[in-house]
């Protein structure tokens, strides 16, 4: 299961196939779940439009690409940023009281995302 690579101790090609699998079937079951949550606890009838306006939103990210002619880490940031589970989570959780359960579309297009094998971006390298 783990070989040893220039001194590292790294998890076999197979595991690695293996882990990607189940993160996939992990973001699958979260894109499922963000749709049932938004369509059973939105208020009668649920605001599609709103669902999908910010399930778009987290592609504003590549504009920090179009801004930065240079490499830069920053718009790999800003990228990662926008479509890690941690920022509408955290907002859905700080704006309960006003019940946006739009954002759950953020959470749709996150989990999407990383069912398609996109993830976050790396910073170019010095």
């Amino acid at each position: 299961m783990w070989k040893k690579f220039k001194g590292l101790f790294v998890p076999s090609p197979e595991s690695q196939a293996a882990w990607r699998v189940f993160l996939r079937i992990e973001s699958a079951v979260l894109f499922v779940a963000a749709l049932a949550l938004f369509w059973k606890l939105a208020v009668p009838p649920p605001r599609w439009g709103l669902f999908v306006l910010f399930a778009l939103l987290p592609e504003t990210g590549w504009f920090a690409y179009l801004y930065h002619r240079k490499p830069s880490r920053w718009p790999a940031l800003i990228y990662n940023a926008v479509h890690s589970y941690v920022t509408p989570i955290l907002l859905l959780l700080l704006l309960w009281k006003f019940a946006p359960l739009y954002l759950l579309g953020w959470v749709a297009n996150i989990a999407f995302l990383r069912v398609l094998g996109f993830g976050f971006h790396a910073p170019p390298r010095a």
